[in-house]
């Protein structure tokens, strides 16, 4: 049997980074909305995709580690932001930067919507590098922002240190060796402080979308974090001018609704004067009948006393002869 989306072309579409590709889903993944971006990039109509699930545009090289992790935070409520590589109609390809949140109907979860951009290149190719691995089975390695196997590594290497020079140098080296307490205690917030904050934000939300975001290391836990609120900030105006340009063409037909009511009203008004002016002319042919009339009315009396003076005289002769 052959499988969905194996047609592939090893090509990448491109777009603006001014465009955003907003879709929602409802709580099984199949789409209740697509915006004309979003049609236009993938190459479906909006009917090829409203009804149908959005995994109709996933592409073969995105690591399933990648699709797990995101359900896994919409399914707790949660937002998630990754770099995602889909298929489009024809086979060809394209990377999107995808935010995803959940959608909410008095405090009901009800679906899920994404507003996608344009990813920048450094970002395209960590990935590019990284999923290949994934889709292995292999997840990278984050030991550097591993902070408690790292303290206790340094404890370790540090009680050995000091006991093989204690056993060699005696009390110079014990002295020598308070110089790592000295140095802790000057720089004790660079040292624990902010290892400790940055390992509460990496319990409290972490994901396998960081290190292609942001990297390894303690930085990319504090930068993955603002990088997630940026683009929380950027779905929210996407989603508003979305939502702007939906009503602006319907703003715009209302405006083309108007203009024909206003043509039509110019109409009948144009017809309303022409029937007014045939009014006054039938009205002005009424009077002269009724003139007309009376005047026949009188000649027909006229007729009628000759008449009746003729009779009479007729009568007259009748009676004489």
């Amino acid at each position: 049997m052959k499988r969905r989306n194996s047609h592939l072309i090893n090509e990448e579409v491109s777009y603006s980074a001014s465009e955003e590709l907003v879709s929602t889903t409802d709580l099984r993944g199949v789409v209740t909305y697509a915006n004309d971006a979003f049609c236009k990039i993938a190459g479906y109509s909006n009917d090829e995709l409203v009804g149908k699930n959005h995994n109709i545009v996933r592409h073969p090289d995105m690591p399933a580690a990648a699709f797990a992790d995101l359900w896994q935070k919409l399914k707790k409520g949660e937002s998630w932001r990754g770099i995602v590589k889909n298929r489009c109609k024809d086979g060809r390809y394209y990377w999107v930067d995808a935010f995803v949140t959940p959608i909410f109907q008095q405090d009901k979860l009800v679906g899920y919507q994404s507003v996608r951009v344009k990813p920048d290149s450094q970002t395209v190719k960590r990935a590019e590098l990284s999923y290949p691995a994934m889709l292995a089975g292999k997840i990278p390695s984050d030991w550097r922002s591993n902070f408690g196997a790292k303290r206790l590594l340094a404890v370790l290497l540090s009680v050995t240190v000091i006991a093989a020079g204690s056993w060699f140098f005696g009390a110079a080296f014990l002295l020598a060796a308070l110089l790592p307490l000295i140095f802790l205690l000057c720089f004790y917030d660079e040292l624990l402080v902010i290892p400790n904050k940055l390992q509460q934000q990496k319990q409290q939300f972490d994901s396998v979308s960081r290190w292609i975001y942001s990297g390894f290391g303690p930085f990319g836990i504090a930068d993955f974090h603002n990088k997630m609120l940026q683009a929380r900030l950027r779905t929210v105006l996407g989603r508003t001018l979305d939502s702007t340009t939906a009503l602006s063409h319907i703003a715009e037909s209302q405006t083309e609704a108007v203009k024909l009511t206003e043509q039509g009203v110019a109409q009948q008004q144009q017809q309303l004067i022409g029937i007014a002016t045939a009014i006054h002319q039938l009205n002005a042919t009424v009077q002269d009948i009724a003139s007309r009339t009376v005047d026949t009315n009188q000649h027909v009396a006229a007729t009628h006393a000759i008449c009746e003076a003729a009779k009479q005289a007729m009568q007259q002769t009748a009676s004489t002869v």
